[in-house]
């Protein structure tokens, strides 16, 4: 698992692992309706956040 920001090269070198035709965001997509599975949930903020 990766911490951090990923730069641009990172995406150039490993592929899309599913497509979807509604949702644009491709990367974001697990195409496995209906089944049980672990997920990250990425939140973004524009001010710096503090965990605990």
């Amino acid at each position: 698992m990766h911490d951090g920001h990923l730069n641009k090269d990172f995406f150039r070198y490993h592929p899309s692992k599913a497509r979807s035709k509604t949702y644009i965001n491709l990367r974001e997509v697990s195409d496995r309706p209906h089944q049980e599975a672990d997920f990250c949930l990425r939140i973004f903020s524009e001010k710096k956040a503090i965990t605990e």
